[in-house]
């Protein structure tokens, strides 16, 4: 096919010279190798092998600031993921920031940090420490799996409040999605149940407006999951 065009081009100039065909066939047989290539790369890099690079040191030592990774992006099209896997995803309320973490918690178990180690439905993980901080601390946590049934709890009606402070659903998703983890402080006192057992906050379920105005006004929000959720945690526990 590259023949036919390098053979229409020189027809079209005029040129008839063998050698100077030649040439002209040589550059275009290049130009379509480099166009074949990119085109290969980006097809690779959007379905098949993500290129990603760590902004922050939450999986140090294991991967540095500014390290590039590639990921596998069909594996889990195929399989779910397991225990002790290095996965990225997108960040679930902004849902564009891409996190680094480990898979340390599949769907259903029970896990919290003590001693140092993590404790996997009562059994010790010692394949690294971890630092008991945050909110998972030293309570126990539910990783939900799919068909559990969520029940969130406000602490109170906060609507008057909020009115007195000109702040409104918008505002609250805004707070939100320049730190996820100020709901705690835009929706005091939230307390959310896997099956009737108290577990911690599963922040894709609150940034919707329809439940941000429920909590506002007091009301008690309850879900059926449609999917499986995973514990995901950094290697270096003091800074992520």
């Amino acid at each position: 096919m590259i023949e036919n065009f390098s053979e229409n081009i020189c027809d079209s100039l005029g040129i008839v010279e063998e050698k100077k065909r030649k040439n002209i066939a040589s550059v275009l047989n290049g130009i379509e190798s480099i166009i074949t290539a990119i085109v290969l790369v980006l097809i690779i890099q959007r379905f098949y092998l993500g290129n990603f690079m760590v902004p922050t040191g939450s999986m140090e030592p294991t991967i540095m600031p500014k390290d590039r990774l590639f990921g596998n992006m069909i594996s889990y099209k195929f399989r779910a993921p397991k225990r002790e896997e290095i996965v990225v995803f997108k960040e679930p309320i902004q849902n564009k920031v891409l996190y680094t973490k480990r898979i340390m918690g599949l769907p259903g178990e029970n896990v919290c940090i003590k001693d140092n180690y993590l404790y996997i439905n009562n059994n010790k993980i010692e394949s690294r420490n971890y630092s008991p901080l945050g909110d998972l601390g030293n309570n126990t946590w539910i990783v939900p799996k799919k068909g559990d049934k969520v029940t969130i709890i406000p602490g109170g009606n906060y609507t008057e409040e909020y009115m007195r402070r000109n702040i409104n659903v918008g505002r609250i998703q805004d707070i939100l999605l320049q730190n996820p983890g100020e709901i705690k402080e835009a929706i005091p006192s939230l307390e959310f149940y896997v099956n009737g057992e108290r577990t911690g906050m599963i922040l894709d379920l609150v940034h919707d407006k329809k439940v941000i105005k429920d909590l506002m006004d007091g009301k008690t929000i309850e879900t059926t999951l449609e999917d499986d959720y995973y514990l995901a945690l950094g290697d270096n526990t003091n800074g992520s």
